[in-house]
């Protein structure tokens, strides 16, 4: 009887089926960067990543292993509670209007870049950015 109790505790403990751990330390990216503005005023597109899902204007893929660690690097280093609400002038005419929301954080600018645009901004941009035209390419 013992050798039975014994063998189904270790049974019962050999069966893990809680879900996996996520370590704390890379949450899943939660990004978006939508466009307005431009000469036909309705940007020149979108994307938003959830996790490993990419969704475009267009339409829809999958982060690579690659991306999503680069993006993990980024996110991570670039302090979105440390950003202002917008940055650089006012817009030139046909300029693009980018607005950047991070994990609930939100900045905006207009135009390809802005001197006092913070570089880890710039840089989740232009891998975003990437990472939707490798998608769309895709379609």
């Amino acid at each position: 009887m013992n050798r039975i109790a014994v063998l189904l505790a270790l049974l019962s403990l050999s069966c893990n089926t809680a879900p996996p751990m996520t370590s704390a330390a890379s949450p899943p990216i939660s990004l978006s960067i939508a466009t307005d503005g431009d000469i036909s005023g309705r940007g020149i597109g979108s994307v938003s990543i959830e996790g490993d899902e990419v969704t475009t204007d267009r339409c829809r893929g999958t982060l690579t292993v690659e991306e999503r660690d680069a993006l993990r690097r980024l996110a991570s280093d670039s302090h979105p509670e440390s950003w202002k609400e917008s940055y650089g002038e006012p817009a030139r005419p046909d300029q693009v209007h980018y607005t950047l929301t991070l994990a609930g954080h939100t900045t905006s600018w207009h135009g390809e870049t802005q001197p006092d645009l913070p570089k880890e901004v710039s840089a989740l941009r232009e891998l975003a950015w990437k990472v939707r035209g490798r998608v769309v390419a895709g379609c």
